[in-house]
């Protein structure tokens, strides 16, 4: 009797050895296309997804309402702003003519100045609304650029401007709040900038 009550626990045993091995079997691929799942979702993931993103440059003949920015900056394929390229791009930018992108390109190194003092990489002027009386234009425009630790600060403002780029002033009418904490940490921070010449 205690023979044959051995025999068959042992039975049952190797019967729920076999189901546990299938049964972690199962779980092994089901965690395996999980994991998979989740490395794969972890993998599709970009930190530098915009810094990747190439943009086209808009010279004076093509639309004046879309982005302007420029070529890959430093840190090799990254574009982590290592170096001052694009801030020696348009610390230095000469307009080519006296359209409104061209106005909004000269701007952005001056009202990224205002709020920000380190190493900018990908800045871009995009300008929202556009209008012309007289010789006067005021542009709203939209001005993002990135740094190592955040991936957009963005700032929308006015800008206005005589056609032949004399009289500008700017001033800041939005910031995302990335923008807005370098009002604490930046000690030269200006809400408004004019210049006699843009």
């Amino acid at each position: 009797m205690f023979a044959r009550l051995c025999f068959l626990v042992m039975i049952s045993c190797i019967g729920m050895g076999c189901n546990t091995d299938r049964y972690n079997s199962e779980k092994k691929e089901e965690g395996d296309s999980t994991t998979t799942a989740i490395d794969t979702l972890v993998s599709d993931v970009s930190w530098e997804e915009d810094f990747n993103q190439e943009e086209p440059y808009y010279g004076p003949s093509e639309s004046t309402t879309d982005y302007a920015s420029s070529s890959s900056s430093g840190g090799g394929s990254t574009g982590i702003p290592d170096n001052d390229e694009d801030v020696i791009k348009y610390q230095n930018y000469t307009r080519d003519d006296d359209t409104p992108q061209e106005f909004a390109n000269a701007l952005l190194y001056t009202a990224i100045r205002m709020v920000y003092s380190d190493n900018f990489a990908r800045p871009r002027a995009k300008i929202l609304t556009s209008k012309q009386e007289g010789d006067r234009y005021t542009l709203q425009l939209r001005i993002t650029w990135k740094d190592h630790w955040v991936s957009k600060y963005r700032m929308e403002g006015t800008l206005e401007v005589n056609a032949d780029g004399s009289d500008a002033y700017f001033v800041i009418t939005d910031k995302n709040m990335e923008t807005e904490v370098l009002e604490l940490t930046e000690d030269q921070f200006k809400k408004e900038v004019r210049l006699e010449n843009l």
